[in-house]
């Protein structure tokens, strides 16, 4: 149940339409209080100094003047918005724009004006008829009107000065860095020199000889999530043991093969099946939520389109292998938990599986190193940050790791044309390799 709360969450956040819709449940709200205001301050015959003087009539005008004004400044500011996301994703990836929509202020801003909108259109609605001569105007509720107002353009000129700046290189970059460092620690919360996991993987052939049941996809998506908790509790139940063949970012297509399950079950099927496909998180893309290797991987693809000739920015790449090395190296630091989970009573009951350090290393250097390979700038700084990255291994397959990337790079570096650069690369490259041997 976490982990559908958790994936709920996650679609939420990166969604333009809650934080507007519940300030503008706010802003409904907010005017029966006001106008309740005003209904006690009549009630005392007291009108504080710096509440709206006018009349009905012009009461009437100025709402329906707010209100037609926050119309036409939301749908400037949706419109400036929609450039910002099309030039985002035109440079730096169609991956990005998650992270643009996940921005609260643009969420916050959009939700001011609707809910200024809101308001005034609320106010405007219950304001009495002009021709009753007996009847108040609700100042207090007309004048916090116009103090919303205010505050929308108040929030009008922090939305510019914030596009301004998120659509810099160095402003996409240091987001995608953040929601990368967010999915290593939310994946892999546990740093080392912390209590370790001390366990000793039971033999495949020891649970799998007996396959009672292979319980397969009734749909094609990305994995963004599994409940591992969930079926856990129904592995228990039932004295079984489950075994995942897919992990979080995979895509699978209809058919494909979710999970063996191991022991003996009950005689109907389809219940079981149902419970473990509803374990499975599918959607239409991948998501960070327990996708180690999806923030690398933004990075990875905005160094790369940097270093594409037409746009030809390796100071851009340069900044993505700086987080892409600080993102390893967090993750260098994290103990990886383990594929195999037991019950309460140390028996067997989930195996899954995960990335380790080599595999989201790889999906980040890999690619980098193939297209900086004509690039000096670039091929040094790879080996500066591997030199980094050195540092902070402690597990054998990370050196091991290490080694062959240092191995990889330097085989792409016999590309680089000019010997002064060449110097500079084995000198970097000579660092990171005795950087690797003090650590071992």
């Amino acid at each position: 149940m976490i982990t559908r709360w958790n994936n709920l969450y996650e679609r939420l956040r990166s969604s333009l339409w809650l934080v507007p819709s519940l300030l503008a449940v706010s802003a409904g709200l907010a005017a029966e209080i006001a106008l309740h205001i005003d209904l006690w301050l009549l009630r005392e015959n007291y009108t504080p100094p710096f509440l709206y003087p006018g009349n009905i009539a012009g009461a009437r005008q100025v709402l329906g003047t707010l209100a037609a004004s926050m119309v036409s400044l939301t749908t400037i500011s949706f419109s400036v918005m929609m450039v910002v996301l099309t030039l985002a994703s035109n440079q730096f990836g169609p991956r990005v724009l998650r992270n643009f929509l996940s921005d609260r202020f643009y969420q916050v801003v959009l939700g001011i004006f609707v809910a200024t909108f809101a308001y005034s259109l609320f106010v405007l609605g219950r304001l009495p008829d002009v021709d009753d001569p007996g009847s108040a105007v609700p100042r207090f509720a007309v004048t916090f009107a116009l103090v919303m107002t205010f505050t929308s353009l108040a929030t009008l000129i922090g939305f510019i000065h914030h596009v301004a700046r998120s659509v810099q290189a160095s402003q996409i970059v240091q987001q995608a860095h953040r929601e990368a460092c967010r999915t290593i620690l939310a994946v892999y919360p546990d740093a080392l020199g912390q209590d370790q996991f001390d366990e000793t993987p039971i033999p495949r052939e020891d649970y799998a000889s007996n396959i009672t049941l292979e319980v397969r996809a009734d749909r094609a998506g990305y994995v963004q999530a599994i409940s591992v908790d969930d079926v856990m509790s129904f592995a228990v139940e039932n004295d079984i043991v489950v075994e995942f063949h897919i992990k979080p970012g995979h895509f699978i297509s209809t058919r494909s093969l979710l999970a063996t399950l191991h022991g003996k079950l009950p005689a109907d099927e389809k219940p079981t099946r149902e419970r473990i496909r509803s374990a499975v998180l599918l959607g239409s893309e991948r998501t960070g939520e327990q996708d180690a290797q999806y923030g690398v991987r933004q990075l990875m693809e905005i160094g790369i389109r940097s270093l594409s000739p037409g746009i030809n920015d390796p100071v851009t790449a340069i900044s993505c292998i700086d987080y892409l090395c600080e993102d390893l190296a967090e993750l260098a630091r994290r103990i990886l938990p383990p594929e195999q989970r037991y019950d309460e009573n140390g028996q067997l009951r989930v195996v899954v599986r995960r990335d380790d350090f080599a595999d989201i290393a790889s999906a980040a250097f890999d690619n980098l190193r193939h297209y900086g390979r004509s690039h000096p700038e670039v091929m040094n700084r790879l080996a500066v940050g591997l030199a980094m990255i050195a540092g902070e291994v402690h597990r054998e397959p990370d050196r091991q790791w290490m080694r062959a990337a240092l191995r990889d790079l330097r085989a792409e570096a016999e590309n680089l044309p000019h010997q002064t650069d060449r110097k500079r690369f084995d000198a970097c490259c000579a660092e990171a390799a005795s950087t690797l041997d003090r650590s071992s």
